[in-house]
């Protein structure tokens, strides 16, 4: 199971909720499908009504622009450690303003950026219950195939080990067999 991405963890905690970072990971909830979620799916992975209530509205105001707010084009690439967003391009070119020596502050808040991370493009939110079930059917299949296929090998190997000694009773009955005819005698 995968440990929760930086949105995930940073959304729960600020709702005091950090111990189901495992429950989404567990039902393929990362930061490129957590702002995709409405209450059907919380629902759907076992999230009771007021924690739902509470994941929802941290939800709503937590969710990124889309809208870099340095160009304002709708081409928002890079989080920076302050969550706020921006196109790769607009932040470059702020990161090349500071001077030397000295940590970048965010453009809009002015706090140090110490990391960048980079974003996945977003999808419309009504793909994400669907995503969800497919990603969930996509592992269980992926599961069943690595299953047969081991199961495959071993029948393999075993058939493989019984056409061997097939083979080898088969010399040896021939050998047998010619041993008998040259000393006249009878095999049996």
């Amino acid at each position: 199971m995968a440990a929760p991405d930086a949105a995930v963890r940073a959304l729960l905690g600020s709702v005091g909720l950090q111990g189901l970072g495992a429950k989404f990971a567990a039902h393929g909830i990362d930061d490129d499908t957590l702002y995709l979620l409405d209450d059907g799916d919380l629902r759907e992975i076992g999230i009771g009504d007021d924690t739902r209530r509470r994941i929802l509205a941290a939800l709503e105001t937590s969710a990124p622009d889309d809208e870099c707010p340095l160009c304002m084009e709708k081409s928002v690439e890079v989080r920076v450690t302050c969550s706020h967003t921006f196109c790769a391009k607009c932040l470059t070119a702020w990161r090349l303003k500071t001077p030397a020596g000295e940590e970048t502050p965010c453009p809009t808040c002015r706090r140090p950026v110490l990391a960048v991370q980079k974003l996945r493009p977003r999808r419309p939110r009504t793909e994400a219950p669907e995503l969800l079930r497919l990603r969930a059917r996509a592992e269980a299949a992926e599961a069943r195939a690595a299953a047969l296929e081991t199961a495959d090998k071993a029948r393999s190997a075993g058939l493989a080990r019984v056409l061997q000694d097939s083979h080898r009773v088969r010399v040896s009955l021939a050998a047998a067999e010619a041993d008998a005819a040259a000393n006249d005698q009878d095999v049996f």
